[in-house]
């Protein structure tokens, strides 16, 4: 399944928090016309010893994938 927040509930909700997920690839897409660059710099996808800004992640167009088989926390 699929999960959807807005950055202010990552924020709220997940970074720092005891969230993990256990899945295979991790997206972050934004709105057209997104413009708030610095807030999602200063918010990371960590796995094993990878750490990903999720400004990274949506600038590359893609996914970024978990070759590791253990959970994404972020921070």
């Amino acid at each position: 399944g699929a999960f959807v927040y807005s950055c202010d509930e990552v924020i709220s909700q997940l970074a720092n928090s005891d969230f993990e997920q256990y899945s295979k690839n991790a997206y972050v897409i934004v709105e057209e016309g997104f413009s708030n660059w610095p807030q999602l710099e200063q918010i990371f996808l960590h796995v094993n010893e990878t750490s990903l800004s999720f400004a990274e992640i949506a600038k590359s167009g893609t996914y970024t994938e978990n070759l590791y088989g253990e959970p994404w926390k972020i921070t």
